[in-house]
């Protein structure tokens, strides 16, 4: 019955301060998950009971099944996106440097079509509709 405890201690934290906020913020979940996810994997070696070895074992997977840390392209953003944040929302450079590059592309994406549209938008008012509906 110890290890179990020893297993469910670091989702004690967790669980007070998603509880303490009247809404979590996508942007917190990469964080949490990664500590989770670091707490687990510390205890993991110093259990024997089988119980909680298979407890803990399906937590990471739930874990990452649920979550799947940076990978979530919509987490990423929103974390990337939070000021609080930043580099120290996500786990691994390699994380926010994935999304940093994602973010980029897509703006870039976006003026390059607005771009394209405002010149479109000194044409001739007949090829303007069809135009602009290329733009949608």
């Amino acid at each position: 019955m110890k290890e179990i405890a020893v297993v469910l201690k670091p989702f004690d934290p967790v669980t007070t301060e998603i509880s303490a906020e009247k809404a979590i913020t996508a942007s917190k979940i990469i964080m949490l998950v990664g500590r989770l996810t670091t707490a687990c994997n510390k205890i993991q070696p110093t259990l024997r009971n089988e119980l909680a070895t298979t407890l803990l074992t399906k937590l990471l997977e739930d874990m990452k099944k649920c979550f799947s840390d940076e990978n979530n392209i919509l987490l990423a953003h929103a974390t990337f996106l939070d000021r609080r944040f930043k580099k120290n929302g996500f786990v691994t450079g390699s994380g926010y440097n994935n999304v940093k590059d994602s973010m980029t592309a897509a703006i870039s994406r976006q003026l390059s079509a607005s771009s394209a549209h405002t010149i479109s938008s000194a044409a001739p008012e007949e090829s303007r509709s069809e135009i602009c509906l290329q733009c949608q």
